[in-house]
This record gives C-alpha cells, structure tokens and sequence, in this order.
C-alpha cells in the first residue's frame, strides 16, 4: 500500500543508480516490471504457457512463472 516517504519516484531513482553503479563496475544488468493486478482474469493460462515455451522461456523462471499463474 501507499506509505509516507515511499513514492514511485523515491524507487526508480535507486533503480537508476543500481543500474549506473553496475554499469561502472562492468556488471550485466536486467530488470524485468510485471503488473499482475488483474493481469490474468480472462486469459486462457495453457495458452500463456505453451507460448512462453515457444518463446524460450524454461527452467526455473518457467517454474516460478506457472506456480503463480496455475497454483495461487
């Protein structure tokens, strides 16, 4: 929820300066923004899944991806 000194604003300017720091440091970075709020009220998920493994996505991430989508 919303709590005082805790703005959007407040968290993308320390997403930046993470990213710049590894940036200097020669670091690989990668960021990944999901809004799950009502994301998947109406969409077919075995549909969501087989086209994330067409797209490539497997493993772990694939995992943790469809215990939250089929298991919550």
């Amino acid at each position: 929820g919303f709590r005082k000194r805790r703005s959007t604003g407040r968290y993308i300017y320390r997403l930046i300066d993470h990213l710049q720091a590894a940036k200097l440091s020669k670091y690989t970075s990668a960021a990944l923004f999901i809004d799950l709020e009502k994301a998947f009220d109406s969409v077919w998920l075995n549909g969501v899944m087989f086209k994330m493994k067409r797209a490539g996505i497997g493993g772990k991430m694939f995992r943790i991806i469809s215990d939250y989508l089929l298991n919550r």
